[in-house]
């Protein structure tokens, strides 16, 4: 099973998540009417979902990552605006593709000294390599609604191969635009040293597997 995700940077206000008020408490009221009763129209068998090619919805994507710190706690933090495309096909999983990129300059975590260091030459070197990237060479089925995507990782100038195990959430047509949409709840761990990212100042302080896990929106246009 193939899938290709691609992430962009950035994608039209089409993807808003909220309409325009109606005005008004009855305005209000319409909203959270349409939006409750629109939580029953999600379909969750996946084979349900329109086939086709889906873009990444930037506003309601998030990758964050945890790693162990101290070997006390876990330290989070997220990267940048993510974009991509899914090529989806329900009744044959194996058959969808996913590329996606990843924009490193929208790194965010807690400590303005960790970003620095993290931005810099020594870890990302985000300057000389704006993106990391992952695309899909195989999908495999584990359940009615989930998957492992196994693909490509790019992080500088270093690629291995990756396996990310997927949730199929529901899809639906969006409430108040001519969309069809997909949800997807993802997790993957890779090693800091596998991508050359050992060796650096704060090597002490934390462990080589990194945890990532990542929430996606795909939509496609129902005209």
């Amino acid at each position: 099973m193939r899938m290709r995700i691609v992430v962009a940077l950035s994608l039209p206000a089409l993807f808003a998540c909220a309409p325009q008020s109606a005005g008004g408490a009855s305005g209000k009221a319409e909203s959270a009417a349409a939006i409750a009763s629109a939580a029953a129209d999600v379909l969750h068998d996946p084979r349900a979902a329109l086939a086709g090619v889906y873009t990444l919805d930037p506003a309601h994507s998030q990758i964050v990552f945890s790693i162990a710190r101290l070997g006390i706690s876990r330290y989070f933090g997220s990267f940048g605006a993510i974009s991509g495309t899914l090529e989806f096909d329900g009744e044959n999983p194996e058959a969808s593709e996913v590329e996606i990129a990843i924009d490193m300059a929208g790194l965010s975590a807690p400590s303005d000294n960790l970003l620095a260091e993290l931005s810099s030459q020594t870890t990302f070197d985000v300057a000389h390599f704006p993106k990391a990237t992952f695309i899909s060479t195989s999908v495999r089925r584990t359940g009615e609604a989930s998957g492992v995507v196994t693909g490509d990782l790019t992080i500088k100038n270093a690629t291995r191969s990756v396996d990310i195990e997927v949730t199929f959430n529901g899809g639906r047509l969006h409430p108040f635009r001519a969309l069809h949409l997909l949800g997807f709840s993802a997790r993957a761990r890779i090693s800091r040293r596998d991508f050359g990212l050992d060796g650096v100042d704060y090597d002490v302080f934390v462990g080589d597997t990194v945890d990532l896990l990542i929430e996606t929106e795909f939509a496609k246009s129902a005209d």
